[in-house]
């Protein structure tokens, strides 16, 4: 299965720099997040490495793109 398919996976983009995917996940506990990044993502073909960040409060959210 396509991460887009996964029901964890909340966001999803490419882009340049030094990361090649931008993913943004939801797990219940740090169990769920430990399979998810250490089993699931791991076989992912393509993958070869990935940095895990745990948000602890959210200050704002805004997905609004128009003619800025």
């Amino acid at each position: 299965a396509t991460l887009e398919s996964w029901p964890e996976v909340m966001y999803l983009s490419s882009g340049t720099g030094r990361a090649d995917a931008m993913i943004q996940m939801v797990a219940r506990d740090l169990d769920a997040l430990h399979e998810l990044v250490d089993e699931r993502l791991a076989g992912v073909d393509g993958i070869l490495e990935v940095e895990a960040f745990l948000e602890l409060e959210v200050l704002k959210t805004r997905y609004v793109f128009s003619d800025l």
